[in-house]
């Protein structure tokens, strides 16, 4: 995607550019309006881990369940 320049159309096609903003009649923020931004910190991403974690053990166990099927089958 990065090689065809896909991502920087979109970024054409979808983000204004600053000469944009003026004409809009856009204003630059004060201080009491302008939002800190903070970087992400491991704890942000728990849920996102929890869930990988949660997918690993459940692949995990139908695997391990599909070859022990397997193997009864087989002695059987």
């Amino acid at each position: 995607m990065l090689q065809a320049g896909l991502a920087e159309y979109w970024k054409r096609m979808y983000w204004p550019n600053e000469a944009a903003k003026k004409k809009c009649g856009a204003h630059q923020p004060n201080s009491s309006q302008h939002e800190v931004k903070r970087r992400l910190r491991l704890i942000d991403l728990q849920s996102a881990f929890l869930l990988l974690a949660i997918g690993f053990v459940t692949a995990s166990s139908a695997f391990v369940s599909e070859i022990c099927f397997h193997l009864i089958r087989q002695c059987l």
